[in-house]
């Protein structure tokens, strides 16, 4: 089986969607000998070549991080490409794979939904999504905290060699958590109030020399 991943991530080749395909990868590879490549679709240039591509290999994976509890711009326009191939579906296994900073799975469903029925008008051989939560993580957190995660990962990837199709266990283990609700959420609402949980933010703010503009309102009257 040949596969051809497509990474719909702002960030590029240095992003959370990119670590997930390496990891899914190495179930593949594992899995197998066959070969695999990877696309970027971060502008207009990179989505017509991988436009290029998208018949061309055996099975697709499309990876792409949660944005406003929806998608990039730049891979709702680069599906807005595929519109043609939807008047002769391929017959080639097709998958998503979502991540999200968010640990709850909840908000990634609703765009779960329209990818269910975005895949089925593209491939008769629509494998389903993976929701994969939690994901910001991975830049940040050392190997061994993300460990069992990154097992999961290729574990999806190494059954999707043997029967081309997203194994339904391996996709409920992806998620961490649907929901915080009960002590969980009155445990994690006393960590907010600490502001623990802002430190990447702050982070990523004077790494960028705008932390006396973070709470500006540009747009405020």
């Amino acid at each position: 089986m040949r596969l051809t991943i497509f990474n719909g991530s702002p960030r590029g080749k240095k992003s959370n969607s990119g670590i997930i395909a390496d990891y899914f990868l190495r179930g593949f590879i594992d899995g197998n000998e066959k070969r695999s490549k990877t696309y970027f679709i971060k502008t207009i240039k990179d989505q017509k070549e991988a436009l290029k591509t998208f018949n061309e290999g055996n099975a697709v994976v499309i990876i792409f991080p949660l944005y406003a509890d929806m998608m990039p711009g730049m891979v709702k326009e680069f599906f807005e490409w595929l519109e043609p191939a939807m008047k002769k579906k391929t017959k080639r296994p097709l998958g998503f794979i979502i991540h999200s900073g968010l640990p709850e799975a909840v908000h990634s469903r609703l765009l779960e939904k329209y990818l269910d029925r975005f895949g089925v008008k593209l491939s008769s051989k629509y494998v389903g999504t993976v929701v994969f939560p939690g994901s910001e993580g991975f830049m940040i957190m050392p190997v061994g905290m993300v460990k069992r995660r990154c097992k999961i990962l290729t574990a999806i990837g190494k059954e999707f060699t043997a029967t081309g199709k997203f194994e339904p266990l391996l996709i409920k283990k992806a998620v961490k958590v649907e929901k915080y609700t009960g002590f969980k959420l009155l445990l994690l609402k006393m960590v907010m109030k600490t502001g623990i949980q802002d430190f990447y933010w702050r982070g990523m703010l004077k790494k960028n020399k705008a932390m006396k503009n973070s709470y500006d309102r540009p747009f405020a009257e």
